[in-house]
């Protein structure tokens, strides 16, 4: 994991689809944010698919 508890206890109220929020809910918003960031950190190049 890349995020310590303390960072992701800061940004896991801020992200969509939470409980207690109206909408559609992902399985895991924590794995979803690590997997952005690994993405990130190793310079992938995201698809586009029109």
């Amino acid at each position: 994991m890349m995020l310590t508890e303390g960072q992701w206890a800061r940004i896991a109220p801020l992200l969509p689809g939470r409980e207690g929020t109206s909408g559609g809910r992902g399985r895991d918003n924590r794995q979803f944010v690590e997997a952005v960031l690994w993405l990130a950190r190793n310079g992938t190049q995201w698809l586009y698919i029109l």
